[in-house]
């Protein structure tokens, strides 16, 4: 396979922002071209052909709304990023716009953008357009492409040290030609290609296998592992499972299954069958996402679920959305109500931290404590401790539509 070219188009009246953009992009393998005019803007979309754009919402000749408008009108194919400094809900609004006007809307950048926020957008951007197939998808699994990330999650000790009690497995590709590719890239892939219970059978085995590593090294940790829903109407799957676990000698208890809020909820008679089921064998079950506007507290209530993970999106936000912080206090508390743990991702700044734990959060994960490492690197984690004056731990990616 052949790499595309990335070639990046930015509008935004600000010399000094699309400098800043033009400059990040180049050092990462970008073209970029650079415009305050609109008439210019739709003149380098046809000459210069980019598959990415980034645009500024707020321009005096034109708005980004408007242009969004056109750029449907054209069916325009590349990913979209929004620029601003309008607030939250503003950004928001412009990203279900351009989505209603069928184009790929990719993220926001709230201004003033840093250095490492502008980066990880850019190469998110950069990854939508690799192409990979079901044959190459296929090929990964038979060739063992296919590895396992940790992103520890962690709880504050009387000392005021942190300690790691637990963490989220995450699935990467080490593609030969792009390096390591994200989930939200294939899993999608997986799911139309039929392969998803195959996929999902592998990170299960390799998760079960290193917990035992762990345990027998003095690990005391547990393990979340995100799941499909074709597996929760599955009623072969707790029976599976437990064989692995029997098989490995690995504590039931220390396994954790994450279903999203919204699986969750349009749970059907057999999914609770097998959701029951799990919760009888000793794994815990987490509601994952929680936060995005599915839940009935009815089925909340009579659903076997033992911990809720927040949205990152509300987690991210704490600083500078009120609403935010609204919704993030009101799980918490609902949790505790409910005698079930309560675990926030996105945790990307001191300043977070402390809300949450002030509201009194159980679990913590983010890039503040540590990005998703593999398992050698969480073992040294957990026996070495957490540092946090490491820059790429500070800063979270933007996450992509979808993801």
């Amino acid at each position: 396979m052949n790499q595309i070219s990335n070639r990046l188009l930015i509008i935004d009246d600000e010399d000094g922002i699309c400098d800043f953009i033009s400059n990040a992009a180049k050092r990462i393998g970008y073209e970029a071209r650079a415009t305050g005019d609109p008439n210019e803007f739709l003149s380098l979309l046809d000459d210069f052909r980019p598959n990415t754009l980034i645009m500024d919402l707020n321009m005096p000749a034109v708005d980004g709304i408007e242009l969004l408008g056109i750029l449907g009108t054209k069916q325009y194919q590349g990913a979209i990023m929004v620029i601003s400094g309008a607030e939250s809900r503003v950004l928001a609004a412009a990203q279900k716009s351009g989505v209603s006007h069928g184009l790929n809307m990719l993220g926001v950048l709230q201004k003033p953008v840093t250095l490492p926020e502008l980066r990880d957008a850019l190469r998110k951007a950069r990854t939508t357009q690799r192409v990979t197939t079901e044959s190459d998808l296929r090929q990964a699994i038979e060739l063992g492409q296919l590895t396992v990330h940790y992103q520890p999650m962690v709880t504050r000790e009387e000392n005021n040290e942190w300690r790691i009690v637990g963490a989220e497995a995450l699935v990467r590709w080490q593609h030969p030609e792009y390096g390591l590719v994200m989930p939200n890239e294939f899993i999608p892939l997986a799911e139309e290609a039929g392969l998803i219970s195959v996929v999902t059978d592998y990170v299960f085995r390799t998760v079960v296998e290193q917990m035992r590593v762990w345990r027998d090294n003095g690990m005391d940790v547990g393990v979340a592992v995100n799941v499909a829903s074709e597996l929760m109407s599955d009623p072969d799957f707790p029976d599976r499972l437990m064989v692995l676990l029997r098989e490995y000698e690995v504590d039931s208890s220390k396994l954790t299954i994450e279903v999203s809020e919204h699986m969750a909820m349009e749970a059907g008679e057999q999914d609770i069958d097998v959701l029951v089921r799990l919760r009888l064998k000793g794994i815990e079950l987490c509601i994952d996402d929680f936060g995005t506007g599915h839940s009935s507290l009815s089925q909340l209530f009579q659903l076997p679920f033992s911990e809720l993970k927040i949205d990152r999106p509300f987690v991210m936000e704490l600083g500078i959305n009120v609403e935010a912080r609204v919704i993030v206090k009101a799980s918490i508390h609902l949790a505790h109500n409910l005698n079930m743990t309560i675990c926030a991702s996105g945790v990307h700044s001191q300043e977070i931290w402390d809300f949450l734990e002030a509201e009194g959060c159980d679990k913590f994960q983010g890039y503040l404590i540590s990005k998703p490492v593999s398992a050698a690197e969480f073992e040294k984690l957990f026996h070495e401790g957490i540092r946090t004056d490491d820059e790429a731990k500070v800063d979270e990616p933007i996450p992509a539509v979808g993801s």
